[in-house]
C-alpha cells in the first residue's frame, strides 16, 4: 500500500502512526512534492519504521519479493 502526503513533516507524522499498527513490507510513504519533482520511480519512498531513508519503489518491490522467497 502506498501513502502520499503533502510534506516531509506529514511523512514523519504518518510514519509515527503507522509503525504502531502495520508491518513494514506492506506500507510505503511518499511525498507528493517529490513525485512532482522527481517522478514516481525516483528514490522517494520510505518505510514507516525508517522514514528518513528514501528508496525507489522498484527497490521495495524487489525487497518484498526477496523476503517472500525467503519465507519471511
Amino acid at each position: 500500500m502506498l501513502f502520499f502526503v503533502d510534506s516531509p513533516e506529514a511523512c514523519i507524522a504518518l510514519a509515527k502512526v503507522l509503525t504502531q499498527d502495520a508491518r513494514d513490507f506492506s506500507l510505503l510513504i511518499g511525498c507528493l512534492a517529490d513525485v512532482r519533482l522527481q517522478g514516481l520511480w525516483a528514490d522517494m519512498f520510505s518505510l514507516p519504521s525508517d522514514v528518513t531513508r528514501k528508496e525507489s519503489l522498484q527497490y521495495f518491490l524487489f525487497r518484498r519479493q526477496a523476503l517472500q522467497d525467503l519465507g519471511e
